[in-house]
């Protein structure tokens, strides 16, 4: 049985809310139902899936494994400087949905490029062990926010900055925190939140995070 659910809180403006929903099609095509569909009902996203509202929910909440998003290159990732509590928090995680996260951020840890790059070596070096090394989920990522180009260094598309960034606010090193605080956190209050972020549904509390150039209102 199939569900077309109205997502009120992924509408097509700004673009943060376009990006979500484009997002979320990902997810639950990727993780839940591989026949699922998306379209837009004036401004507004609908989903069409195995899932109800209520599923919807669930499935962030208790299955959702999220992709590997990190940017060791870039200073305030955590890895060599801005806030740690969101990569430790899923490396001390023993949740199999974190698997690969986990696994990302013990593999970035140990390379040697990681440490070189510390003493002031090239940001193309550490990129290049992270490709070598990283599995399938991160490389995802990388594919999105950086292009290797033979014969130079790589190219930044710039959706993500340079590199995963917007200015000093750093995609990653947020994404990791929102993850610890969210999913390894206090559910009764995130679900409230996911409902808000789906459905545009009233909640008693909110995460202060800035959307940066998405969200710029």
């Amino acid at each position: 049985m199939t569900h077309a659910v109205e997502l009120r809180g992924c509408t097509a403006e700004p673009l943060v809310a376009y990006l979500k929903a484009l997002g979320i099609l990902r997810l639950v095509s990727e993780q839940v139902d591989r026949n699922a569909l998306g379209w837009w009902k004036g401004d507004t996203f609908v989903l069409e899936s195995g899932l109800d509202e209520q599923g919807l929910v669930d499935f962030f909440l208790k299955r959702y494994a999220p992709t590997p998003i990190l940017a060791p290159w870039n200073k305030g990732s955590g890895f060599l400087g801005g806030r740690v509590e969101g990569l430790e928090a899923i490396a001390r995680s023993d949740d199999v949905r974190f698997r690969d996260y986990r696994e990302a951020i013990i593999t970035i840890r140990g390379l040697t490029a990681l440490r070189e790059f510390e003493k002031g070596g090239s940001k193309e070096s550490l990129v290049l062990a992270c490709r070598n090394r990283l599995g399938d989920g991160a490389l995802e990522w990388m594919d999105a926010a950086i292009i290797l180009v033979a014969g130079s260094d790589f190219v930044c598309p710039p959706i993500f900055g340079t590199g995963g960034n917007d200015g000093n606010l750093d995609f990653t090193n947020t994404f990791t925190r929102r993850i610890a605080e969210l999913l390894i956190g206090d559910a009764d209050q995130t679900s409230d939140l996911f409902r808000n972020a789906l459905f545009d549904a009233r909640s008693a509390g909110f995460v202060d995070s800035p959307a940066g150039l998405y969200d710029p209102g």
